[in-house]
């Protein structure tokens, strides 16, 4: 349930970001820049776990533990792309309920990713000592 919730939550948050957008991110050189980011960091995993991906922080049947490509930067590339595309929307039309809107996304995505870490760990005892030694979102950071 929990999880569902979670996924809902991700999506009318990111959708309200952009219907209620005055600016398009195209009028922003910095927004457009951080929105091409955005694309281009959601794509890698996308393409690099074939199109099998799952939007819900669940280990699914036949779910491999991928440590390569970027994920041995960052474990959750797919989240940072979202808060990405979210955070252009607040620089091209910086009003504070965009930015609320995009500060629940955060936080709704740090529960998402911490249920997502405790069912990889359930699964992939490996998970562990993977997560110990790469960082969550932002590279050699966070």
């Amino acid at each position: 349930m929990i999880p569902k919730l979670l996924v809902v939550v991700q999506f009318v948050s990111l959708i309200f970001i952009v219907i209620i957008s005055d600016s398009s991110i195209t009028s922003n050189p910095i927004s457009l820049i951080i929105f091409s980011l955005a694309i281009l960091i959601g794509l890698i995993p996308i393409l690099q776990k074939n199109f099998k991906v799952n939007i819900f922080p669940e280990v699914t049947k036949n779910m491999d533990l991928v440590t390569s490509g970027i994920y041995k930067f960052i474990r959750h590339p797919m989240y940072l792309s979202v808060l990405l595309v979210g955070i252009s929307f607040v620089i091209a039309d910086p009003k504070p309920l965009i930015l609320l809107v995009w500060m629940i996304l955060l936080i709704n995505l740090h529960l998402k990713m911490d249920i997502e870490e405790i069912n990889l760990i359930k699964t992939f005892p490996e998970y562990k000592e993977y997560r110990n030694s790469t960082k969550r979102l932002i590279p050699f950071i966070y």
